[in-house]
């Protein structure tokens, strides 16, 4: 073949590389800038979609596709292995290669994303070193345990991602006992963060002497850089990875065939691992200042996934982990009272009839004054206990009856047909529960007195209903719906019949809304947007984004004192925004409270909310977050 072809040839192959690339920048660019590009939430949406499907179905049922999808890869592996060159073997290689690129890209896309400052400090100083100060001359065999000790770290950060997106959650245990140790002994992971990554790198320069010659000019600049997201971040995690580069970088360049490059592409994992480690270190289990008198820590319990204000100063809490829901009387000095969990308990668990642990894990929950009960969710753990309470039929959860008290579960019950809830919410109005459905398309009225469904609706353009919010004064007759997964639109339907009106595109991954009916303006968080999308509900028209933290999550608003609210999973912070009547509300106050926010409840009647982070229970003083 002569050179012009094959010139030709790989032109027109790394233009079409090209062309995909650049969507991917383009797409990322809006996430990192957190500022809205043409175009990129939709590109952004489809690329979500593209992920989140196939693990949908393959994590389906009990894990039977799942376990056959790695059946399968092992034995491709062993063919490969020993020499065989089957048709179904190359196949499954090159879409495990396909598999191993995208989970990296979004693995080193996440740790990015959480730590923008600090990663460009990384790639900065990475980057220099790989221009100038690497030593070419070097020629090295590949060292065994070096090898392998990057594929290690590579594999645990590539895992952080599988269960990221795992609706079994099952990188939660590791969290849970992170928390306990930070709410019960007050443990500190900066410092233990900053050990272990210094370790690492001291290691890494042992094993090459030769990188101290270069370390000083080739990290300098990234850390200087990165001191202004993280000056300790900047100190420890840029010059570490600088020095575990130059330690993995000869022996990678020793090797040959296919094992090469699955251990390139590991590189960007590892230090991908250092910036996951300082988010969670630095934001997501550290705690507020004790000097911040705006927050005031109330208990330490496990992860709180809602919030609800009862009568007085009655709090009720949905406590997953903890398999309760646990009572509140502020200023009482008492502390979390589980309540009695009557036919939703373990018999002989508790001091009264019916125990006070839940046999589910309880989630969604609220308060309906009109009632003076409060209603949630609860998901069950324990088949054999759950079956006497449900009807015949597939019931994906019970709803719980509780006492206006919080003292006691009243009641259960599950019906036919209704979905896993996803949010649960009370109309006075109405007064019937509107449930919206995770696992497909639907919105269901649930008339808890007479424990049936009233009516729903299963449009499948409305996706799943990840949270929801009522129409006021002109707009009473309407009702709007977000989605998480399966959707990028705002939805609006009529009040009446459920029916869907108009949409409106806010990009995808929305967690929750929020309304003012001051300014009829709709505000809904974009988990990694990393942004609060602002809506006119009467024009159904996106008019604004408001910056916020990578994993922004929960959205309220306090009419009187005319506040904003968000919490942020990943940046350990909740945000304050001022509302305007003519324009999008203006940042007030950013206060660090510690990470994985759930839930923000307001007190529409006083200068209070409530929220859990990973530090504890917590009341905010909304009248100083201007100080």
């Amino acid at each position: 073949m002569s050179d012009a072809p094959q010139g030709a040839w790989t032109g027109r192959r790394l233009a079409l590389a090209a062309v995909p690339l650049a969507v991917l920048a383009w797409a990322f660019a809006d996430l990192l800038l957190r500022r809205d590009l043409p175009g990129a939430s939709t590109l952004q949406h489809a690329g979500f979609r593209t992920l989140v499907v196939p693990l949908e179905w393959l994590t389906e049922g009990d894990g039977e596709r799942l376990r056959l999808a790695l059946l399968l890869w092992l034995l491709a592996l062993t063919s490969a292995a020993l020499g065989h060159r089957r048709g179904w073997a190359r196949g499954v290689l090159a879409g495990s290669a396909a598999v191993v690129v995208a989970a990296e890209l979004v693995t080193v896309a996440l740790a990015v994303l959480m730590e923008r400052g600090l990663a460009l400090g990384v790639a900065l100083a990475v980057g220099l070193y790989l221009w100038k100060g690497r030593d070419r001359s070097v020629e090295e065999r590949p060292r065994p345990a070096v090898l392998a000790a990057g594929a290690l770290a590579a594999a645990a950060s590539l895992y952080y991602v599988y269960a990221l997106f795992m609706t079994q959650g099952s990188g939660y245990p590791l969290l849970i006992r992170l928390g306990e140790a930070l709410r019960l002994g007050g443990a500190s992971f900066l410092p233990l963060w900053a050990a272990a990554v210094l370790g690492l790198g001291v290691i890494a320069v042992l094993l090459r002497r030769s990188t101290l010659r270069v370390l000083p000019w080739t990290a300098g600049p990234g850390v200087v850089l990165a001191a202004f997201g993280s000056p300790v971040g900047a100190l420890v995690a840029v010059p570490a990875s600088v020095a575990v580069v130059a330690l993995l970088e000869p022996s990678l360049g020793g090797l040959r065939g296919p094992a090469r490059w699955p251990l390139v592409l590991a590189v960007p994992c590892v230090l991908a691992g250092v910036l996951f480690g300082h988010t969670y270190s630095a934001r997501v289990l550290r705690c507020p200042s004790p000097d911040d008198d705006r927050v005031r820590l109330l208990a330490a319990p496990g992860e709180v996934f809602r919030v609800a204000h009862g009568p007085g100063d009655t709090l009720l809490l949905s406590q997953r982990t903890d398999r309760a829901f646990g009572r509140l009387h502020l200023g009482s000095g008492q502390g979390i009272v589980p309540a009695v969990a009557g036919p939703l308990g373990h018999p002989g668990d508790g001091p009264e009839e019916g125990g006070r642990e839940l046999f589910g894990h309880p989630e969604e929950l609220v308060f309906a004054h009109s009632h003076d009960r409060f209603y949630g969710s609860v998901v069950p753990a324990d088949a054999e206990r759950w079956r006497p309470l449900t009807a015949p039929g597939a019931i994906r959860n019970l709803v719980a009856v509780i006492s206006g008290d919080g003292r006691t579960v009243l009641d259960a019950f599950g019906l036919p047909g209704l979905c896993w809830i996803n949010t649960l919410h009370w109309s006075e109005d109405d007064g019937v529960l509107y449930a919206g459905c995770e696992e497909r398309p639907g919105l269901h009225r649930v008339d808890p007195d007479g424990q049936r469904l009233v009516d729903g609706t299963s449009e499948r353009r409305l996706a799943d209903v990840q949270d929801l919010a009522f129409g006021q004064g002109e707009l009473a007759d309407r009702l709007f719906t977000i989605s998480l997964w399966r959707s990028r639109y705002l939805s609006e339907l009529d009040r009446s019949d459920l029916a869907l009106r108009r949409r409106a595109r806010i990009g995808g991954m929305s967690y929750h809304l929020a309304y003012d009916p001051q300014t009829s303006l709709l505000f809904a968080s974009g988990w990694y947007a990393g942004r609060v999308r602002v809506v006119d509900a009467a024009s159904m028209e996106l008019i604004g984004a408001l910056p916020a933290g990578f994993g922004v999550r929960e959205v309220a608003v306090h009419r009187e004192l005319r506040l904003l609210l968000a919490s942020g999973t990943y940046d350990g912070a909740l945000r304050a925004w001022r509302l305007r009547d003519d324009g999008l509300p203006e940042p007030l106050a950013r206060v660090p409270v510690g990470g994985h926010v759930k839930d923000i409840r307001v007190d529409q009647g006083s200068e209070r909310a409530w929220f859990w982070s990973q530090c504890g229970l917590y009341e905010l003083d909304l009248a100083r977050l201007g100080e």
